[in-house]
């Protein structure tokens, strides 16, 4: 009875289309998964770095109290802070980059979310057509049926 149903082929198109559907958003979920970890991960570094950079500044400080500096050493001990300011600077920017990743990730699953429930709506429309499609059918090859016991019934005499 379901071979006789004219939009099988739709539906199997519509019902393939959902579980493409679903597969993406899955791989989409990871992708968001993945980016989370990966905010963790810069946010975790750039707070260890932080610590790390003040206690460097305290340690080259103590270092160098007390002792008479060259210009040239006072600017290489400048530099030596501003590289470490920089580099601080470069993992701020990635931990920036990794929330905007992270934010674009959640942003395409629940676009993915929205094609899933639209694929699901569509099939189950198809699905429901079938259906009643199908009780119909069934409706009518019911009647035929009795239609052909009628024409064989014999008729009683009346009297």
């Amino acid at each position: 009875m379901a071979d006789k149903y004219p939009l099988a082929a739709l539906l199997q198109l519509r019902e393939r289309r959902y579980d493409d559907a679903v597969n993406v958003r899955q791989l989409k979920q990871q992708a968001v998964t993945a980016a989370v970890q990966t905010v963790q991960l810069k946010e975790q570094e750039l707070a260890a770095y932080r610590q790390w950079k003040r206690e460097e500044i305290d340690r080259r400080y103590v270092e160098l109290m007390g002792k008479v500096l060259s210009q040239k050493a006072l600017a290489e001990f400048n530099q030596g802070i501003s590289a470490l300011d920089a580099k601080e600077a470069s993992l701020e920017t990635e931990s920036l980059q990794a929330q905007q990743s992270l934010q674009q990730a959640q942003l395409a699953l629940q676009q993915a979310q929205a094609e899933v429930l639209q694929k699901r709506k569509a099939a189950a429309k198809l699905q429901r057509h079938r259906e009643i499609f199908l009780s119909r059918l069934q409706a009518e090859q019911e009647q035929r049926a009795e239609c052909e016991l009628e024409d064989f019934m014999p008729q009683k005499p009346q009297f």
